[in-house]
């Protein structure tokens, strides 16, 4: 028997041996879906889709005047190709694909054409020429340009179509009229239009019309896709972005256009009330199109400037350009004028059952079981402001939001406990939708230039299983917003909140995008994302009963340079007008606990604003300088003080043995000393200590102090230091030389010693 099964393991072995199993594995694929591209001169981006099924690469044969988004892959992807200007002649060069191995290669050949071309001029070139009437070319020279127009919606003036070269600037479009041609080009063709012949001329609607004796034709360039350029309502009216394709956002129809077709066109709105015409021609797809009932945006070709009878308009080139989705809104005709601004939640009182804010009345719409929300409007009591939040929060039973949504808090912190703030992911099954806070902040005033920065400082007291990540983003119409991208993970404005049980104070600062100013309506939305708990990254919270508080308010503070007349004559001075940061101690008890909000310390600024200064603990304020300051605990009782030094250099310039020195001061008193109900654990007793050190050094003495013969010393107390303005001091002093500095120290006596400076000038 045992000799059976060997002979039998030994047949099945042989077998085994004999019958390799045979492994079938997929041929390695990849291609691009195109062979070559053609770029226009003055840029552009394009998208080549790559199909395979391995790792692969992707290199150019050139760098520096083009650049592809992936150097390495495996499977299917997009590849962006990105081409700069070309101020030169033409070129080009090959996107070369590999698979890892080598085995597979493939190439799409990268072409473009120059933006100098002889005879080739720009948009604005050719419409200068306007300034000289109705304008006849007798030059060979050509433009060149992107259709903008979509024919579809026969939505235009007839036989023409908008064209422009550029989509980043204005001056950059033009209308084009053809005499005997119907043109067939579609938005995203490059076409080129001889001038030699061609009349240039204002229509009855006063649009900038070019006629061409010779029909355009299109150019070996490869079709891109045509975004319109975002624009504000004082840019369109002035005619700015005249014959472009452009987007207004936050519009919405006037009430007697509303279930009426479009007819020969409508009459839109921003939230400033400024009008704008949407002009709809006879004949076109958009005629019997419904006016839509809420706000939203319009897409089409800009027209000239707004003058006498006639009104800014825009022209929709297909239904699709309509995109009112939104609720209608109010008209504002209030905003700020000054900055920084805070919608302050401080109260007098400060006892939970008072619900008495100071500076905000405040209306609260009942939870609704069926979209599992309350909402509530917060509005400054200035209503010249106007200025509002709005609070979007969910509860999947009235229990897991508070019926008030007001709280004072005797430590200071008076809040909104608006409870629970869920997330799509959070929530799963059971999302009701979005919850956020959302502040609006009409302008009166310009807030910053494009490139300026600005910061947003506000405080949450938030539970261990509140969400952990959220978002804070700007917008100037409700539809862009800027900020942190989720799906990048990259961008400003993203916060993490601290273990629950804690006040924190978050300062988000931005980089604006472009300007913002007094024409506009700033929007600011503090957002949850993703479900991470705040009791660690690793835990999982649903945001469902959770407690998220808004606390003391939002203080929007614009990093902008206060500029005021240097004094003449002096030695050294400093007005600390290009200090920026922080906030305006000034304001009074409308900071609430803003008021300890400092900017960054002088380690940190730049040598402007330093001026020579330097010094220990000294803060940026905006417009003056902190000199001392504090960290309160997150258990909003316990603090920290730190006192300062503030030096200036040598007094290099002087040429006698006396200088006059004058400046401003005032002490720091916390707004939570001004409370009724004040929590008896608070750290801070009275003002903080009005009372300063001043020292020469390096040679030198005091002897005069407000116009009174002192005795001579190098170092003297100065006290009285008010705490609601600032106070001008004036010394004199002896004996000084180019080496001489002036030192501003923090008053020994007293636990807290935070004060301000401004305006120190040396003369003789």
């Amino acid at each position: 028997m045992k000799r059976i099964i060997i002979y039998l393991l030994t047949a099945i072995s042989l077998f085994l041996v004999g019958c390799e199993v045979e492994r079938f594995a997929p041929m390695q694929t990849l291609q691009a879906d195109r062979a070559s591209l053609m770029a226009p001169g003055i840029g552009a981006s394009y998208t080549i889709s790559v199909s395979s099924n391995t790792a692969w690469k992707a290199s150019l044969t050139e760098e520096g005047w083009v650049s592809c988004d992936i150097e390495e892959f495996v499977g299917s992807t997009s590849v962006n190709i990105v081409f700069d200007a070309n101020e030169g002649d033409a070129r080009s060069c090959e996107l070369v694909l590999s698979s890892e191995d080598g085995s597979l290669t493939g190439s799409v050949t990268l072409r473009q054409a120059s933006k100098t071309e002889d005879g080739l001029i720009s948009i604005a070139q050719m419409r200068s020429h306007e300034a000289e009437g109705e304008y006849v070319f007798t030059s060979s020279s050509k433009i060149r340009g992107f259709v903008t127009t979509a024919p579809e919606g026969n939505n235009f003036y007839p036989d023409s179509f908008a064209m422009q070269d550029g989509f980043g600037s204005d001056a950059a479009g033009i209308t084009v009229t053809l005499v005997d041609a119907n043109p067939d080009f579609v938005r995203g063709d490059e076409v080129e239009v001889e001038l030699q012949g061609a009349v240039l001329e204002r229509n009855d609607d006063g649009v900038l019309v070019l006629t061409p004796a010779k029909a355009p034709v299109r150019t070996e360039t490869t079709m891109i896709t045509v975004e319109p350029m975002v624009v504000k309502m004082p840019s369109l009216a002035a005619g700015e972005y005249e014959s472009m394709y452009v987007s207004v956002y936050n519009l919405q129809p006037l009430e007697e256009f509303i279930g009426a077709t479009l007819n020969d066109g409508v009459f839109m709105e921003n939230s400033r009330g400024s009008k704008t015409f949407v002009k709809i021609f006879e004949g076109s797809l958009l005629t019997d199109a419904t006016c839509p009932a809420g706000s939203g945006s319009v897409t089409g070709i800009a027209g000239p400037s707004a003058t006498g009878e006639r009104d800014a308009f825009i022209i929709p080139t297909a239904v699709s350009d309509l995109v009112f989705e939104s609720v209608r809104f109010d008209i504002l005709t209030g905003g700020v004028t000054s900055f920084p601004y805070v919608l302050s939640l401080y109260s007098d009182n400060g006892a939970s059952e008072s619900n008495e804010p100071k500076y905000i009345d405040y209306e609260v719409i009942p939870y609704s079981p069926a979209s599992k929300f309350i909402d509530a409007y917060f509005y400054d009591k200035d209503r010249s402001t106007d200025v509002s939040l709005y609070v979007h929060a969910a509860g999947r039973t009235e229990d897991e939001i508070r019926s008030s949504l007001y709280w004072g808090n005797n430590m200071g912190y008076d809040c909104i406990p608006a409870k629970s703030f869920v997330t799509r992911s959070s929530a799963a099954g059971e999302y009701p939708g979005q919850a956020y806070y959302l502040l609006t902040m009409p302008l009166k005033s310009d807030f910053v230039r494009a490139g300026e920065t600005f910061s947003v400082a506000f405080y949450i007291y938030n539970t261990n299983w509140a969400i952990r990540d959220w978002k804070l983003e700007y917008s100037l119409d409700m539809n862009n917003w800027y900020g942190y991208d989720e799906a990048s993970g990259m961008g400003e404005g993203v916060i993490e909140f601290m273990p629950g049980g804690n006040y924190t104070l978050y300062n988000v600062k931005f980089t604006s995008h472009s300007a913002i100013d007094a024409s506009d309506i700033l929007y600011l939305r503090l957002t949850p994302f993703g479900k991470r708990a705040c009791i660690s990254p690793t835990s999982i919270a649903t945001g469902w009963g959770s407690d998220v508080r808004l606390s003391v308010g939002m203080l929007v503070c614009p990093h902008v340079a206060r500029p005021s007349e240097a004094p003449q004559n002096t030695i050294w001075h400093h007005t600390f007008d290009s200090l920026t940061e922080g906030s305006d101690y000034l304001m009074g008890d409308r900071l609430g606990l803003f008021d300890n909000l400092n900017g960054p310390l002088i380690s940190t600024w730049n040598a402007q604003q330093r001026n020579g200064l330097s010094g220990i603990n000294v803060a940026m304020r905006p417009g003056y300088a902190q000199v001392g300051y504090a960290e309160y605990g997150t258990d909003g009782l316990s603090a920290k003080s730190y006192k300062g030094t503030l030096q200036t250099p040598a007094l290099e310039k002087v040429t006698g043995n006396v200088v006059n020195l004058s400046f401003k001061a005032m002490a720091f008193k916390s707004s939570r000393l001004n409370r009724k109900n004040m929590n008896s654990k608070l750290p801070e007793t009275g003002p903080d200590a009005t009372e300063i050190e001043i020292e020469i050094l390096d040679g030198g003495y005091i002897v005069e102090l407000e116009g009174e013969t002192i005795p001579e010393v190098s170092k003297l107390a100065v006290s009285g230091l008010p705490v609601s303005e600032f106070k001008t001091f004036n010394l004199k002093v002896s004996g000084v030389t180019p080496q001489t500095k002036i030192s501003f120290k923090s008053a020994e006596k007293g636990d807290f010693a935070r004060w301000f400076i401004d305006d120190i000038i040396v003369t003789e």
